[in-house]
């Protein structure tokens, strides 16, 4: 069985070699604010070390993430966080893109509102459709141009 051209063993190792580069780049900002070397970062600078690695969330986003990705944190409230918790935080923004939880499920709601033929993925029509329901003004040229530009397998449809 192949996934983008290697077999799948190849693409386990690789796959394995990214996240392993992904938690040394967590490793080396954590690090680097760190400052008084406790293995921890205080709550306080959170937003930057998330700043510094590419995300710019608002602290209601950072607060629910925070309740998601740090062990017992609803007990604990310790204000600051380890490195395993920040990198479960970390991987949790990247899960949601940006995004709150409410937003994703909303998206979701309406992705599956959409998928007319139930199968998962949406096609243009689709598309246009849940722009439109979500306010955008849209073109059927437009939408195909996005979905050429996302779409990784060349499908013409999107998934969730």
């Amino acid at each position: 069985s192949f996934i983008f051209g290697l077999k799948f063993p190849e693409a386990l190792l690789w796959a394995r070699r990214l996240r392993e580069s992904e938690i040394e780049v967590y490793r080396k900002t954590f690090h680097q604010f760190d400052k008084d070397n406790s293995d921890s970062i205080d709550l306080s600078e959170l937003q930057d070390i998330v700043s510094a690695l590419g995300y710019n969330l608002v602290k209601s986003m950072i607060d629910e993430g925070l309740v998601e990705a740090q062990d017992d944190y609803a007990e604990k409230q310790e204000g600051h966080l380890d490195f395993d918790e920040f990198v479960n935080l970390m991987f949790l923004f990247r899960r949601w893109d940006g995004f709150s939880r409410a937003e994703v499920q909303e998206l979701r709601h309406t992705f599956k509102r959409f998928d007319d033929n139930g199968n998962g993925e949406v096609e243009t029509i689709e598309l246009c459709d849940i722009l439109q329901y979500l306010g955008y003004i849209t073109k059927l040229d437009e939408v195909q141009l996005l979905i050429a530009k996302v779409d990784a397998n060349e499908s013409g449809t999107l998934d969730f």
